[in-house]
């Protein structure tokens, strides 16, 4: 009697979406990836249960993805990276779409060392001007730390700030505080 084995099941490459044969995963399959306190020499099995983030040999030599390094990245309970494909996301800010491109990811994951469970919740816009945001804020709480020793320049700087973040009644008020501050130089010199 002839032994029968199951079939093997299908392994859809993220970046190219097609079945691929182990003849195809030669860049992936026998990596050695710590996970849960030992090293795990990967098999076709790993990739079927999703243990690593993984991409096709065709879609690593042709750019379509980029390769991984674990040994950079941050992971304990999630899984590592052995390659990055860019995949589309819905800024929560705009809800315009965008791409976390496979760049953008491995910059995070292996350069900013970012957890790899860490997704963009935003798009680039939308994170550069919560950035900007972030900084006049920072920028706005020093100035105003120690409001009786400012200069003619921080009071001007304030006014910006405020009109830049859409507040025109305190941008007024600091630019009238600067019209007396002026005023009481000049009549100063003039002595």
């Amino acid at each position: 009697m002839k032994k029968q084995t199951s079939p093997t099941k299908p392994l859809i490459c993220p970046g190219c979406n097609k079945d691929i044969p182990d003849a195809r995963l030669q860049r992936t399959l026998g990596r050695k990836v710590w996970f849960w306190g030992t090293i795990k020499t990967l098999d076709r099995e790993d990739l079927v249960q999703k243990i690593v983030h993984w991409a096709c040999d065709t879609c690593l030599h042709s750019g379509k993805a980029l390769i991984g390094h674990p040994e950079a990245q941050l992971y304990c309970d999630f899984e590592p990276y052995l390659a990055y494909v860019s995949y589309e996301k819905a800024c929560e800010t705009c809800h315009q779409a965008f791409v976390f491109s496979k760049e953008e990811q491995q910059h995070w994951y292996e350069t900013l060392r970012f957890w790899v469970q860490s997704k963009p919740k935003q798009c680039p816009a939308c994170r550069r001007e919560i950035r900007e945001e972030k900084k006049l804020n920072t920028e706005l709480s020093t100035l105003l730390m120690e409001k009786e020793k400012l200069t003619i320049q921080d009071m001007e700087r304030l006014s910006d700030i405020y009109e830049e973040i859409q507040k025109p009644d305190k941008s007024k008020y600091y630019q009238s505080l600067v019209a007396k501050a002026k005023k009481k130089d000049s009549l100063q010199n003039d002595v």
